[in-house]
């Protein structure tokens, strides 16, 4: 409903118009066919938003969603889409739709006002939307990283879950035969558990709907105590789903986690994200391709750092998580982990946060965008390059110290394969790690000698980084490098996330790229 001259605090969703502005109050959950649209954008979310009772979300090109920040024991802003919803969010590549923050800087000093757990959030009655946002105008002139202070633009909302009926490891049961719980649990980080934040089932094909070109900026933070919520979160969500072409920046967690399921996904960009980069858990067996990582590579004046683990790793790939759930996995007669980890990623792109000693920035972890596979996870890393991890391994095949998952485990359980894999200004795995992959045209023991332009600059509003290699990249290899995972790849000739030559997929509707820190 609309109302030109009041606001109704108890309706569920409405707006105010001025003669200078529109925004929507959400606060109620979509439980009917609703759309956003940019005439009534923005739209702010007083907290969680569930869809839910079957019905679809559409958000049309060009809008611009904002979450509350949290306010003492006020829950943050945050979309949650069940399994009983679906969400229908297609922007394109000059009117992406936007999430961001609906926290608020009246004297406009580029800082929240307020300060973590209790910033000031958006109040229709004193604000001024048009002016009072502290992320002024997101589409045309996204916020810094860091604040006015030096301090991280992140857990400033909560972010978006979408929750689905594909298959998971979860559970104690023997699948569908067996124990109806099997392959079923609730997302993390939020409270009460219900309905509403279970996921899993036994439906690979499941639709949860359409995510393209969608840009998640400055979130992760907590709807339940030390559990924060990630960019995006996809749990159990089938291959039905498309998401494809999301930006997801500057945020307090991980950038995107997939919590088992089989959805494919394609032309994700993950920049400065304060945990993992790519999260992947609970047997996760999709498809994923021109994924590109750059690691957050600065230190928040205060000396905390920029998230929750300062940029942690660049992949944290799990093929089970009993050590985080009590061992609450379903396992199978000969002790694996049911549904078996098992995705194909092809063409990602890692910038790593090693930067040289005569740089300003420092780092708060030692981990420096590697990728570790641990705990079951089988799988294909295929035609991707990594840069600047330092003395941090490349690819590590991580002991997690539980029965049967050691570094052999991994391998001998399944296939753990990386192929034309390049590395350059990294430390290359040994030992077990590397007896561990399948490491077919890869180059490891004498990483190459290619960069990417600005790759080792700070970031500082107007260095600009190339993630197109230059110098001596080792050329495409096939046919080992050759389509491992079916139809859903493109079929290209080069290693990492983007071509040697002509525009990025990142151009034109990414922060980082509005920002001017990535190239054109």
């Amino acid at each position: 409903m609309k109302y030109t001259s009041c606001l109704l605090a108890l309706a569920a969703v409405s707006s105010l118009a001025t003669s200078a502005s529109a925004y929507t109050i959400v606060s109620g959950d979509i439980t009917s066919n609703t759309t956003w649209n940019s005439s009534g954008a923005p739209y702010i979310l007083e907290g969680p938003i569930y869809v839910k009772n079957g019905a679809t979300l559409t958000i049309q090109a060009g809008t611009i969603v904002r979450g509350q920040p949290r306010t003492g024991s006020t829950a943050p802003g945050s979309l949650l889409v069940t399994k009983t919803g679906r969400i229908n969010a297609q922007g394109n590549s000059t009117n992406p739709v936007i999430f961001t923050t609906a926290a608020v800087d009246v004297n406009n000093d580029s800082v929240a006002d307020g300060s973590l757990g209790n910033y000031t959030r958006f109040n229709p009655s004193i604000h001024n939307q048009a002016s009072d946002f502290l992320d002024q105008d997101p589409l045309n002139s996204p916020l810094a990283p860091l604040d006015g202070n030096g301090n991280g633009n992140v857990s400033l909302w909560g972010g978006l879950v979408v929750l689905g009926s594909a298959p998971t490891n979860l559970g104690t049961g023997t699948g569908a035969g067996g124990d109806i719980l099997a392959g079923i649990g609730n997302i993390e980080g939020i409270a009460p558990q219900t309905a509403d934040t279970e996921f899993g089932g036994f439906d690979p094909n499941d639709d949860s709907g359409i995510l393209r070109y969608i840009s998640i900026r400055h979130g992760g933070d907590e709807l339940d105590v030390a559990n924060e919520l990630n960019g995006l979160t996809l749990a159990g969500v089938g291959a039905g789903t498309t998401v494809e072409f999301i930006d997801i920046y500057s945020t307090f967690d991980d950038g995107l986690e997939i919590f088992g399921g089989t959805v494919n996904i394609k032309n994700i960009s993950v920049v400065f994200a304060g945990d993992d980069q790519f999260d992947f858990d609970q047997g996760y067996t999709g498809k994923a391709q021109f994924l590109f990582a750059v690691m957050p590579y600065f230190t928040e004046t205060d000396g905390d750092p920029f998230g929750s683990a300062s940029g942690d790793k660049a992949g944290e790939w799990d093929g089970e998580d009993s050590s985080e759930r009590g061992g609450d996995v379903t396992i199978n007669a000969d002790g694996r982990p049911v549904p078996f980890s098992y995705p194909f990623v092809y063409n990602m792109t890692v910038v790593g946060s090693d930067l040289p000693a005569s740089s300003a920035a420092t780092q708060t972890t030692t981990d420096k965008g590697r990728i570790q596979m641990r705990n079951g996870f089988n799988g294909w890393l295929v035609n991707s390059i990594t840069v600047n991890t330092g003395s941090s391994v490349a690819l590590e095949v991580a002991n997690s110290g539980l029965s049967p998952f050691t570094s052999a485990d991994n391998a001998t359980a399944g296939t753990l394969g990386v192929g034309c894999f390049t590395m350059s200004d990294v430390t290359a795995p040994s030992g077990a790690a590397l007896t561990a992959l399948a490491n077919g045209g890869s180059t490891f023991t004498n990483p190459a000698s290619f960069s990417l332009t600005g790759e080792d600059q700070n970031y500082n509003g107007s260095a600009t980084l190339n993630p197109r290699p230059t110098g001596n990249l080792p050329a495409y290899f096939n046919p080992s490098c050759s389509e491992l995972g079916g139809g859903f790849f493109t079929d290209v000739s080069y290693r990492g996330a983007f071509a040697p030559s002509g525009a990025l997929w990142t151009t034109g509707w990414t922060a980082a790229n509005k920002r001017g820190f990535l190239a054109n």
